[in-house]
C-alpha cells in the first residue's frame, strides 16, 4: 500500500494512502517504509493538503534535502581529488539517481554516496582517500580487490562512502564491465563532472541491488526502478535484456520486472518480459537467485562461496597457485578481522561447520530451487 501511494497516481494512490494509514503505527515505522516518506509527501502534497500527516511527511522530505545537501558537498570534494589523481569515477545508486531521475535532493533517502573506478584505479583510488582523511575499517582494503567489489571508507565526521571496482557483484565474474563505462553518461554532482551508468544499464544496477534480501527492507528499489523507467531518458531494453542475458541476470530481472508491472503497471514491453522467460536458466542462476532472496543465512553464502572460487580462478595467471592462495587467506583475514594469520584456517572451519548444520535442513525443508514468488521477501 505504501509503494502504491507514493508511486501512483489518482484515486489508487489515495486509496492506498487511506488504507496504509490504517494498517500501521506512523510512529512505530519501520526503517525501509521510513525511507519512502519523502517521496509519498511529494506524490501526495497536493491531493491531501489538509490531512495533518502532511506536515510530518514535509518534515521528512526537508530533513532528507538537508542531508543530501551536505552529503553532495563532501562528495563534490573527493571526485575532486579523484580528478585531480586522472581517476575516472561513475557515479552510483543514490547520488546518481536524484541527478538523473528524481532531480530533487530531498526525494531519495541516502546513508552514503557510492562512486566506481576502473579495477586498474582502484589502489590509487584507496591511497587518495586515505590521504584525504577517510580510512577503511579494514585491515588491509587492497586484499579485497580480487575478491570483492567494493570497500567502505569513512572520515572523522562517520560519513560513509563505498568505492567500487565493479558495479555488480552478482552474475558472472568473468565478465567485463567495460561496456558500463563505454555507455555511461556525463551528470555533474555539486558542481563536479562525473559520469552516471546509461539509463539500461542504472535499471541493471538497482534491481540486482534491490532484489537482494537485507535486514532493513530494500523497498526503495522499487521506487528507483519506477523513477528510471518513467524518466525522460528512455530505457533501451535490448540493452537491457541483452547485459541480463550476458551476465546470467535473465531470472532475477524478470523476476523484478515482473513484479513492477504486476504491482504498479510498470510500462515494460511485453516483449522484454517474454525474452526474459525464454532464456534458459541454468541451475546455479536458479539457485543463487534463491538463496540471494532468501534469509536463510548459512545458505546465502552458496554463492559467496562461488564468487571466492571464480575470483580464485581468475586471479592474475602469472601468479602461482600458492601464491594466489596466499593472497585468497591475506583477503579473509582483512575480511574477517582477524589479528593473526594463522587464524584465518580456524575461522574457515568454524564457519564451514555452521554452515553444514543449516543447509541440509533447508535442503530437506524446501527441496532445492522450489520456484516461488520473489517478492515481497520482506
Amino acid at each position: 500500500m505504501l509503494l502504491k501511494a507514493a508511486l501512483l497516481t489518482g484515486n489508487q494512490a489515495l486509496d492506498a494512502w487511506q488504507r496504509w494509514k490504517l494498517m500501521v503505527d506512523i510512529d512505530r515505522l519501520d526503517q525501509g517504509s521510513h525511507r519512502l516518506l519523502p517521496k509519498l509527501y511529494h506524490n501526495l502534497k497536493a491531493e491531501l493538503p489538509g490531512d495533518p500527516l502532511m506536515g510530518r511527511l514535509k518534515g521528512v522530505y526537508r530533513q532528507t534535502w538537508y542531508k543530501n545537501q551536505l552529503l553532495f558537498h563532501h562528495t563534490a570534494t573527493v571526485l575532486h581529488s579523484l580528478h585531480q589523481a586522472s581517476i575516472e569515477t561513475i557515479t552510483l545508486k543514490g547520488a546518481a539517481l536524484v541527478v538523473v531521475n528524481y532531480q530533487d535532493e530531498g526525494l531519495r533517502h541516502m546513508d552514503d554516496f557510492d562512486v566506481l573506478v576502473r579495477p586498474e584505479q582502484a589502489l590509487i583510488a584507496m591511497q587518495v582517500l586515505k590521504d584525504s582523511g577517510w580510512q577503511s575499517d579494514y585491515q588491509s582494503p587492497d586484499a579485497l580487490l580480487t575478491y570483492e567489489h567494493a570497500a567502505e571508507f569513512r572520515d572523522s565526521a562517520k560519513r560513509k562512502i563505498d568505492l567500487h571496482w565493479r558495479a555488480i557483484w552478482e552474475g558472472r565474474r568473468s565478465i567485463s564491465e567495460d561496456d558500463f563505462w563505454e555507455a555511461a553518461v556525463k551528470i555533474k554532482v555539486a558542481g563536479v563532472e562525473t559520469l552516471a551508468l546509461y539509463p539500461s544499464d542504472q535499471l541493471l544496477h538497482v534491481c540486482v541491488h534491490g532484489a537482494n534480501w537485507n535486514v532493513v527492507p530494500p523497498l526503495r528499489w522499487v521506487a528507483d526502478a519506477m523513477t528510471i523507467i518513467q524518466s525522460s531518458s528512455p530505457v533501451d531494453w535490448g540493452r537491457l535484456v541483452e547485459q541480463a542475458e550476458k551476465r546470467e541476470l535473465t531470472l532475477l530481472m524478470h523476476e523484478t520486472l515482473a513484479y513492477l508491472q504486476g504491482l504498479l503497471g510498470a510500462p515494460v514491453p511485453s516483449v522484454v518480459l517474454q525474452s526474459l522467460r525464454a532464456t534458459p536458466f541454468s541451475y546455479r542462476e536458479k539457485l543463487f537467485f534463491q538463496t540471494r532472496t532468501s534469509s536463510h543465512i548459512a545458505l546465502r553464502r552458496l554463492p559467496v562461496l562461488w564468487h571466492w572460487y571464480e575470483s580464485f580462478r581468475l586471479a592474475s595467471t602469472d601468479d602461482s597457485t600458492t601464491r594466489r592462495l596466499v593472497h585468497l587467506l591475506k583477503y579473509f583475514q582483512s575480511l574477517w578481522h582477524l589479528e593473526h594469520f594463522w587464524q584465518v584456517p580456524l575461522h574457515i572451519a568454524y564457519k564451514g561447520a555452521r554452515a553444514l548444520v543449516h543447509i541440509p535442513y533447508w535442503y530437506v525443508r524446501n527441496k532445492l530451487v522450489r520456484r516461488r514468488p520473489a517478492f515481497p521477501h520482506n
